[in-house]
């Protein structure tokens, strides 16, 4: 009996969903149809990254890349330093876009950045916080 236990735990953890990290979204202000697009990334703790761009004039594109063991522990530490970031509230700004930043420690959720069109600005001020966004910029391509 013990055995079977064993070997379903390790089976549920070797098939278990991916380990979110960052996950980072960005939706193009007020411009023309064929130059709006919508910007998914994603960065998982098992160490890769999945980025999908959507253009205005109907193309779409995809990718797949490995983050190095180093950058994913950093990531990692930085989130913990976050979590206890002080957030900033900003004002009101129209027809830029949206940009969501957000980390995950297990099922918590940490916001980094909220920038979402005709609304409130919200920033993490915290020194992790900002090294994330420079780091999830890098990574992400945007």
């Amino acid at each position: 009996m013990l055995k079977f236990i064993a070997l379903f735990l390790i089976s549920f953890s070797t098939f278990a969903a991916p380990h979110l990290l960052i996950e980072k979204h960005a939706v193009s202000g007020y411009v023309m149809p064929e130059d709006s697009f919508v910007k998914d990334c994603k960065i998982y703790r098992e160490g890769y990254l999945e980025t999908y761009i959507k253009k205005g004039d109907g193309t779409a594109v995809g990718a797949t890349m490995q983050v190095n063991k180093v950058q994913i522990t950093s990531i990692r530490t930085l989130l913990q330093v976050a979590k206890r970031g002080k957030i900033e509230e900003g004002g009101v700004l129209c027809d830029a876009g949206t940009v969501i930043v957000t980390g995950h420690i297990g099922a918590r959720s940490v916001l980094l950045e909220s920038s979402l069109d005709c609304a409130e600005q919200k920033l993490n001020k915290s020194y992790a916080a900002k090294a994330l966004r420079s780091m999830t910029e890098s990574l992400c391509g945007f």
